[in-house]
């Protein structure tokens, strides 16, 4: 699957993680230990990153300035993971 944005660029989703994970390599002993737990979206034709508490809140702003540029990475600082999921499957059986 490609993404493109009105310039015609086409970047691969797995292009878009593996820049992404690449700059956070490079940047993230700017923001360990001290913010731990918080959220960055980073932009990977720039490598700028946007930090908060918040992932919505950091996405939300990486997006306001870059509008039209599919190309973020998220990552939460000091995790594996960016979410965890939980959850049940839910029965084939009706209820009534």
């Amino acid at each position: 699957m490609e993404i493109m944005i009105e310039s015609k660029l086409k970047i691969a989703p797995d292009e878009v993680y593996r820049k992404g994970e690449e700059i956070y390599a490079k940047i993230k002993h700017q923001y360990l230990p001290q913010h731990r737990g918080n959220f960055l979206v980073i932009e990977v034709e720039s490598g700028k990153a946007y930090m908060d508490d918040s992932f919505g809140k950091a996405a939300e702003r990486a997006m306001t300035e870059n509008p039209g540029k599919p190309f973020l990475h998220s990552v939460r600082i000091g995790f594996k993971y960016t979410f965890f999921l939980v959850g049940m499957m839910a029965s084939d059986e009706m209820v009534d």
